[in-house]
């Protein structure tokens, strides 16, 4: 093992038993990425009373015995990620009272009941990332009282009577969760945990049974109700008696009639299948009251005729299968087309098994096409405003970034000294309340490689977490600071406008990176809210969608996906080719052609503050940066321990010298990056 100020490092040393005499002076202890398959209650952790963090994540462990933690009561953080653990018991963790973070991602647990962690009271964050988590026991976390973050993503949970609890213990707590969904049944499915209610899980089955009744005995509080394949010959009256219900199937039976009261006081109804009866006709009021009905199935019946208006109070309907009934298309039918036709942003209406479907354009989603989920961001000074972002002490932010640039704002609050950004690859996120130095954390994987990445923050208490691709999180800690500046202020994605600088509460150009960011941003959840890109404030320059530049690689430029050709590729000077691959030699220079052909100056009023603009073509430009600056706008001074021409020092300074960029390291730290420790003396 290698041990540098009090911190021992065993990881990737393919240990299988855990190591001995360990310094009573250890207050961090490595042990990722090894074959650890067991920890045995052996006291290893007695006389460790300096010990904060154990990382074990990265091995093979699937059991841990009561006591093995035994000692362990300074311990803060204990990371299990990448295991193959398949229960949890509170035994396990015996003996750990200070643990504040438990992360448990990764590993193939199945089920937690009420004394999964007990004893663990001091625990604030507990993730159980990517699991197989399908239901959760009642009780389960209430042995941990001052637990704010509760990560359940990324497991497959079925919402029946079992997980019935959950959603209202949830909406009871002020806890982040990262918005986890139901996985089933079907009609629950995506639907987020915390909005399921109790109601929703009461179904009844009477398929098939012969019935030309209801049976006697239904719960008041059934949800869904299956009457298909049995003897009906028109809808029973007593149906209207159930208020609560959600899903109606009466397909396969010999329905022949409905009455305008058929389906009275059922205003929670989303979906009614009566396929495969024998209706001919349907009274104008028959859906009168069915505000929340998405679906409804009128398939393979004999109807030839709806008469206009008969949809008028089912504004919520999404999915409606007319399909293999013999209507007859008159001028007394033309109405329904203009009816159909309700796919908004432009998006055609088209028929799926019998079922009219919104084909969505590129960036939109939602039953209409309602929602812009998806944004490019083309131009260098673009940038969508967000307004009334409240509660931003209890925040849980997930979005989906692509980007070839290093650098670049993905979120910058107006009011509150918080910045999400992109820096030489990596994200950033930077407190600066303006009074006391700044805090950064960095995650430790890059994202500028083209592809989509998951950035996730979870903000509480002061404390900010920093996740990437659900991998181990990054915390910045500003306990005992100042708390930021409330209000509600906008929150900014991918820029800022101009104005909105020199007001930004203690962040300088030393300190916040105000290069607009370039490339995609899709999937923005603030609070488990899905963002709506449509209710926002657009400056010209983000285009809906992300698709056709994801195709197109410009290695010596920028990809414009809203030319008249589809995307292209917009090269740097001195270069050409449809990837911008090939060198132009002879003739004139690239940014020549550009102003050629165009007549048009990008650099003119360009916002290049340390260096000199080169025009790429007639829209964009690139900043050329003084020595000693960078940044997309030549706008952030290098400091120590940044990136020369791109050489990063994870633990030095970056020299310049004759022979070109070299790190100087920190004591304790070797290699060409600074990312070496120095094995123990």
């Amino acid at each position: 093992c290698r041990c540098e100020a009090n911190v021992v490092d065993c990881s990737n040393l393919r240990l299988s038993k855990f190591p001995e005499h360990l310094s009573p002076s250890t207050e961090e202890l490595r042990l990722n990425n090894n074959d650890l398959s067991m920890l045995e209650a052996t006291g290893a952790f007695k006389g460790l009373s300096q010990l904060r963090k154990i990382n074990l994540s990265n091995n093979k462990i699937s059991e841990i015995e009561d006591g093995a933690f035994e000692g362990a009561s300074s311990v803060v953080e204990l990371h299990l990620t990448a295991n193959h653990l398949e229960s949890v018991r509170g035994g396990m963790f015996r003996g750990m009272d200070s643990l504040r973070m438990l992360m448990l991602r990764n590993n193939r647990i199945s089920c937690i009941h009420n004394s999964s962690f007990a004893g663990l009271t001091n625990v604030r964050l507990l993730s159980l990332y990517d699991n197989q988590l399908s239901t959760i026991l009642p009780g389960a976390f209430d042995t941990l009282p001052h637990l704010s973050t509760l990560n359940l993503l990324a497991n497959p949970f079925i919402c029946d009577c079992r997980l019935s609890w959950f959603g209202a213990w949830l909406r009871s707590r002020r806890i982040v969760t990262g918005n986890p969904r139901c996985q089933g049944p079907t009609f629950l499915r995506e639907i987020p945990l915390q909005d399921v209610a109790v109601p929703d899980f009461l179904l009844v089955r009477c398929s098939n049974k012969h019935l030309q009744a209801l049976p006697r005995g239904l719960p008041r509080n059934v949800t869904e109700l299956y009457l298909d394949g049995n003897q009906f010959t028109s809808v029973p009256k007593e149906l209207a008696t159930f208020k609560y219900l959600q899903l109606v199937d009466l397909s396969n039976n010999k329905i022949s009639s409905l009455s305008n009261d058929s389906f009275s006081n059922m205003s929670q109804l989303t979906t009614l299948i009566l396929s495969y009866n024998s209706l001919q006709c349907i009274p104008l009021l028959a859906l009168a009251g069915l505000h929340s009905l998405r679906l409804l199935s009128l398939h393979g019946n004999d109807i030839s005729e709806l008469q206009q208006g008969i949809f008028s109070d089912v504004a919520s309907l999404s999915h409606l299968a007319i399909g293999a009934n013999p209507l007859y298309c008159d001028c007394r039918l033309l109405w329904l087309s203009d009816w159909l036709a309700q796919c908004q942003n432009g998006a055609p209406c088209d028929e799926k098994q019998g079922t009219a479907v919104c084909q969505c354009p590129l960036g939109f989603e939602g039953q209409s096409c309602e929602k812009l989920v998806s944004v490019n961001f083309v131009d260098r000074d673009s940038y969508v405003q967000l307004q009334d972002v409240k509660n931003w002490p209890q925040t849980n932010i997930t979005l989906q970034v692509s980007t070839a640039e290093e650098n670049g704002i993905l979120l910058f609050n107006g009011d509150k000294p918080f910045a999400v950004e992109l820096h030489q690859g990596h994200v950033r996120v930077t407190y600066d309340p303006g009074n006391q130095p700044a805090t950064t954390i960095y995650s430790t994987e890059t994202v500028n490689d083209g592809d989509f990445h998951t950035v996730e923050l979870v903000s509480f208490n002061q404390m900010v977490n920093l996740s990437v691709d659900g991998g181990e999180p990054t915390t910045l800690d500003n306990q005992g600071r100042s708390e930021p500046v409330t209000g509600e202020a906008p929150l900014y994605v991918g820029g800022m406008p101009e104005e909105v600088i020199p007001a930004s509460l203690g962040f300088s150009s030393q300190t916040l990176n105000l290069s607009s960011f370039h490339g995609c941003i899709r999937n923005l959840y603030i609070n488990h809210e899905l963002q709506d890109f449509t209710r926002s404030h657009m400056k010209p320059g983000v285009v809906p969608g992300c698709q056709p530049c994801q195709k197109l690689y410009c290695l010596h430029g920028i990809c414009q996906p809203n030319t008249a050709q589809g995307p292209q590729c917009h090269c740097q000077p001195g270069w050409t080719g449809r990837h911008c691959d090939q060198p132009i030699t002879g003739g004139f220079g690239g940014s020549d052609i550009v102003t050629m052909a165009t007549r048009v100056n990008s650099c003119e009023n360009n916002k290049c503050v340390r260096g000199v603009c080169t025009m790429l073509d007639a829209q964009t430009y690139r900043c050329k940066c003084e020595r000693g600056y960078q940044g997309t706008l030549c706008n952030l001074q290098e400091e120590p321990g940044v990136s020369c021409q791109g050489l990063m020092c994870l633990h030095g300074r970056c020299q310049k010298t004759e022979d070109g960029d070299s790190c100087v390291c920190d004591q304790g730290y070797t290699g060409d990056s600074c990312d070496i420790e120095s094995p123990c003396r």
